[in-house]
């Protein structure tokens, strides 16, 4: 029989706490977002906040993804997010080396 019983013993996962970090939102380098600037987390984080999991599991948001596109960000949304962080002048300096980059891998792959 598989389960939770191997060798006569019953096994078990407990969970006493939950640690969580907030990471600083970057642009990144990912060359599959075509349009739009990508999005990364960075390494800088803030400082953890721990909470007991009964506290943890009634206070957050229930997101549940049933699939990988509903993981995507459009453009946008990303632009709105990354307006958090950086000024409208950054992100333009962001997307002229973006388009610069792209150009010149496009370049050595011709």
């Amino acid at each position: 029989m598989i389960g939770p019983e191997v060798g006569g013993d019953k096994r078990s996962v407990r969970f006493s706490v939950c640690e969580i970090r907030e990471y600083q939102l970057i642009v990144s380098d990912n060359p599959c977002c075509k349009r739009g600037l990508p999005i990364g987390i960075g390494w800088d984080h803030s400082k953890e906040k721990v909470y007991d999991v009964d506290t943890f599991e009634s206070l957050r948001v229930p997101v549940r993804r049933s699939t990988l596109k509903g993981l995507h960000l459009k453009a946008a949304e990303r632009r709105r997010r990354l307006l958090k962080v950086y000024s409208e002048d950054e992100l333009k300096l962001f997307e002229d080396a973006i388009v610069m980059d792209r150009q010149d891998k496009w370049i050595d792959v011709a």
